[in-house]
């Protein structure tokens, strides 16, 4: 009796041309193929009653974990999202003629299962140029090749871990020790902001051009003039005929 119910059970939730719906993310060490990402899919839509657009955006997120811990550069997550729904598209189409056996059916859906069993390729269009190892190189190019090197991924390259961490923290000093920011961080340590510099009397700007002329100072430019005070007197030059 559990037999047979558990038979019902399962023919109930099985997908066409794809067998039951994934209940887990289990891509194991390598980058998920279409079938998977598909029977992924269909649990969110069939089993748990999401959207088309939330279990596809869910599927997304739960890929491109896998894809970053590959250190593989992906596309927008928009674009991976239109990229499942397209794969349930066809495979809707697929669906709706399934009972027909011309032979362009029958082609059509060979076509489909055949593709199923490749990746499903989110990469960046110049993820060989972005990626720095080349084993990670080897990876994808084996990833995309149904028939060259199903290489696997390893733990953690803690070695290389470091060496990033580093790299990171280093940049992180210099961009604190710009002399940009040296700079604002004296003028923040002295306490005057623009806004103090102008009200102490601070260059606003507008005696930017003011020169001082030839032979003045500045110091005598700024300064009030004296009045002259006369020495020889009508007086005083009489006296000095009369000797």
């Amino acid at each position: 009796m559990a037999a047979a119910t558990a038979a019902r059970s399962r023919s109930a939730t099985e997908v066409w041309l794809l067998g039951q719906p994934e209940p887990n993310p289990c891509w194991g060490k390598q980058l998920p193929k279409n079938g998977q990402v598909l029977r992924r899919f269909f649990h969110f839509v069939r089993v748990q009653r999401k959207s088309v657009k939330e279990a596809a955006s869910l599927v997304t997120a739960e890929v491109a974990v896998v894809w970053e811990k590959a250190r593989i550069p992906t596309q927008k997550k928009s674009r991976c999202v239109e990229r499942i729904l397209r794969l349930y598209a066809s495979w809707q189409n697929l669906d709706r003629s399934k009972k027909r056996s011309a032979e362009v059916d029958v082609e059509n859906r060979r076509s489909f299962s055949l593709a199923l069993m490749t990746l499903f390729d989110i990469g960046h269009a110049d993820a060989f140029d972005l990626i720095t190892v080349d084993e990670d190189r080897q990876f994808l190019l084996g990833q995309r090749c149904p028939d060259g090197p199903r290489c696997i991924m390893q733990g953690v390259d803690q070695s290389l871990a470091d060496r990033e961490r580093r790299r990171l923290e280093r940049g992180v000093l210099k961009r604190s020790s710009s002399p940009e920011r040296a700079t604002t961080a004296t003028r923040s340590s002295s306490g005057l902001g623009a806004g103090d510099e102008e009200e102490n009397g601070g260059d606003d700007g507008r005696d930017a051009d003011f020169v001082p002329s030839a032979g003045i100072s500045a110091q005598s430019a700024c300064s009030p003039k004296r009045r002259r005070t006369p020495i020889m007197t009508p007086a005083v030059a009489a006296a000095w005929t009369a000797q």
